[in-house]
């Protein structure tokens, strides 16, 4: 069993699951009303620049105003502004490869001397709101795609530092300046090595089409409209992670299907033949066991392999992670390599908990003491082998004299929170669970009459809310009439109750 991306599909929302090995690395939901995604890029309309933090806030018609820093803005901002400025008052998709680019940004210029108020842009989202903080935006326009990233502006050619071979990187050089329009820079990233000219082209071409594209919905654009937007949160992922060692991507909705199976034979045709579309009778997260698995993974206490246990919590400064040994202690047992054992693989969980709960900013380890120095080295270079090959920014310090691992990760999307501790689960999860459960009850080919569901009346007020409620919803999903019930009696907040007749109209009570 090697690596396995699955596509869950309910009305609310998609479910994006990563499997190495048989266990999840990476989790994502992706909410099928979410209007703004990082990566997506807007027509901006600044509405304040504020020299003291040298920055500018922006209108992206959200309703708060984005930040744009000024280490944000990019080289390329004047000639984009007035590219834009341009495309705007001609009401004409112009083509950048004609256009006379201004000289770039200088890196100690005063942002009130480049922006102005009400002037427009082209921004990008970098960083998604989380809690207080408004969206993160730059006006460094980038266009991602298989193995090149896109940059209108300039005419540079730069190589990911993964790629090390100077021989290949002039090999590379050599294909792009032959192929590359003028007026764009490009970034190769490492997927590009040992690729033909032909793939670069192809991948080229799909993102100057994808800037044309958007050029075109411009020249009519307001502020506050979505010029060019990023991928669905599947294809995205697997635009950064397909690789030679990912062998199957399986989805379990037709429509999904489809436009997966489109975008992968789009980037690497070669790849068509493990794409797949569940039609098991089992839901496709319990048939590979994944709601077992982030029930044991997202809660607030994590099992280590061996024995141990990680204590995750999420303050409002940083995340905290406390290692601990459980029960490997006692007379006679050699407590510093215990220390560096558990440590090590903690290590390996930690590294697979920061991608998976999405976990940025500041993050603290809490390690069993060592007072061996080498053994704390040891550590620290476990932790830095497992996040090798990381897709997020992130930086690792040694451990301290009192034993804590100081780490920074790049935010980019709120945290996953805890969805199975102590039984406190959001209503978003709990309707989740109530559809996958009767999903299970409703596709074994049980005779169900007169179903009705129980639960507290907290929930009930929020399945029954809106114009087109919840309920409404499984009832025109199942082809059945199911009754919705308020009760106080339920053991907590959290509990729901299935109460239905069979085929011999017997009465069955299933209770969660």
């Amino acid at each position: 069993m090697a690596n396995e991306l699955l596509v869950n599909v309910t009305d609310e929302k998609t479910r994006i699951v990563l499997l190495k090995q048989g266990k999840v690395v990476e989790y994502h939901q992706e909410e099928k009303d979410l209007a703004y995604k990082v990566g997506d890029i807007y027509l901006g309309s600044i509405k304040m620049v504020e020299p003291s933090l040298n920055a500018a806030f922006v209108d992206i018609g959200y309703g708060k105003d984005a930040f744009l820093a000024y280490s944000d803005i990019g080289l390329q901002a004047p000639s984009l502004q007035k590219f834009v400025h341009k495309v705007t008052q001609q009401k004409k998709a112009l083509n950048l490869k004609d256009f006379t680019l201004l000289p770039p940004l200088k890196k100690d210029e005063k942002i009130d001397n480049i922006l102005s108020k009400k002037s427009r842009m082209l921004v990008r989202i970098i960083k998604e709101p989380i809690g207080h903080k408004p969206f993160r935006i730059s006006s460094s326009i980038s266009l991602p795609g298989r193995y090149l990233v896109l940059f209108p502006g300039g005419n540079d050619i730069r190589f990911s530092k993964k790629i090390r071979s100077l021989k290949e990187k002039r090999r590379l050089r050599t294909l792009l300046e032959a192929i590359k329009p003028k007026n764009f820079s490009v970034v190769v990233r490492k997927e590009a090595e040992e690729k033909e000219v032909a793939v670069l082209d192809r991948d080229l071409k799909q993102l100057v089409s994808t800037w044309e594209k958007g050029i075109a919905r411009l020249k009519d654009a307001k502020p506050g409209d979505k010029i060019i937007g990023e991928l669905k949160r599947a294809p995205s992922i697997l635009r950064d992670a397909l690789n030679e060692k990912f062998d199957k991507i399986i989805i379990d909705e037709p429509r999904r299907y489809e436009e997966i199976k489109e975008y992968v034979q789009s980037i690497d045709p070669e790849k068509i033949k493990i794409v797949s579309q569940y039609s098991g009778k089992t839901p496709i997260l319990e048939h590979f066991d994944i709601e077992k698995q982030l029930k044991r993974l997202l809660g607030k206490i994590v099992p280590l392999d061996g024995g141990g246990h990680l204590v995750i919590q999420e303050t409002e400064a940083m995340w905290v992670i406390d290692v601990n040994s459980g029960s490997r202690t006692g007379p006679g047992i050699n407590q510093e390599s215990i220390a560096l054992q558990v440590n090590e693989t903690a290590m390996k969980e930690i590294s697979r908990q920061m991608s998976l709960r999405g976990m940025g900013g500041i993050i603290v380890v809490d390690c069993i003491s060592m007072k061996n120095p080498e053994h704390k080295r040891k550590v620290y270079q476990s932790i830095k082998q497992h996040l090798e090959g990381s897709r997020t920014k992130v930086n690792v310090l040694p451990l301290t004299r009192l034993g804590l691992m100081q780490i920074t990760r790049e935010r980019v999307r709120p945290a996953i929170k805890e969805a199975y501790s102590n039984g406190q689960k959001a209503n978003g999860f709990i309707s989740d669970e109530i559809e996958h459960q009767l999903n299970v009850l409703l596709t074994k080919g049980i005779t169900v009459r007169k179903l009705k569901v129980v639960v507290h009346p907290y929930l009930y007020a929020y399945f029954s809310a809106g114009f087109f409620p919840k309920k409404w919803r499984w009832q025109w999903r199942y082809f059945r009439r199911i009754k919705l019930k308020a009760e106080k009696e339920l053991p907590s907040v959290n509990s729901f109750r299935f109460i239905y007749l069979d085929k011999n109209k017997k009465k069955n009570v299933l209770n969660f």
